[in-house]
């Protein structure tokens, strides 16, 4: 197999040296490369924050907050589709959440717990 030259060093650090925080400039020069590193892909991060729901699970006669993550992905998938569901993972534990009967069945075991969302 031919050797390739990677002019990617030189053009990726100068690249990102010029580029402001947060965004990303589209740059002229082409990496010649067969192989790919992780500073060649710029993945774009979003807020997780702009929900304004609390989703709680009863555990016993507590009701216990999703983690913040988790909660997102809830609202999120909720709004999408009221009646749907969502597969998520919390102490190493998959659940899935069934918002036609606000409960979260337990994959493993099939135990549920009820679910509420408080706006």
């Amino acid at each position: 197999m031919p050797y390739v030259e990677s002019k990617r060093s030189v053009y990726s650090e100068q690249r990102f040296r010029n580029t402001e925080p947060g965004k990303y400039r589209n740059t002229s020069e082409t990496i010649f490369t067969n192989e790919c590193e992780k500073e060649d892909y710029l993945i774009p991060l979003y807020s997780d924050t702009s929900v304004s729901a609390i989703w709680e699970y009863q555990k016993g006669s507590q009701w216990m907050k999703y983690p913040s993550g988790i909660n997102v992905k809830i609202e999120k998938a909720y709004q999408r589709k009221k009646t749907g569901k969502i597969i998520i993972e919390m102490d190493r534990t998959t659940y899935i959440v069934i918002f036609s009967r606000m409960i979260q069945a337990n994959v493993n075991n099939k135990t549920e717990m009820a679910v509420r969302r408080k706006d």
